[in-house]
């Protein structure tokens, strides 16, 4: 009886567990995929590909992500599209005064 329960609680802790892992935002900084945001370089290939592994991390762990932007300028010489999905997109950026 007692293994019983010891395997029922340890299997709703890997529930719990799972359950975080993939209801969790997931921040992703754009200046870790390339982005400067000194307000010189373009920085639209960085973004765009900043949002197209968010949209393919989305695909694997069904949460939400947010596109972090650190305190910057940001070029961007072209329209940038964020495709639909059904988990969403944030777009955050740095909060300063």
């Amino acid at each position: 009886m007692d293994n019983l329960y010891l395997l029922l609680l340890a299997s709703i802790n890997i529930s719990i567990i799972f359950y975080f892992l993939y209801h969790l935002p997931i921040i992703i900084d754009v200046k870790k995929y390339g982005a400067k945001g000194n307000g010189y370089e373009d920085d639209t290939l960085a973004i765009q590909k900043t949002i197209r592994i968010s949209m393919t991390i989305m695909k694997f762990t069904r949460t939400s992500m947010t596109i972090y932007f650190p305190k910057g300028s940001y070029n961007i010489q072209k329209t940038i599209s964020i495709p639909n999905s059904r988990y969403g997109i944030n777009l955050q950026g740095e909060n300063y005064v």
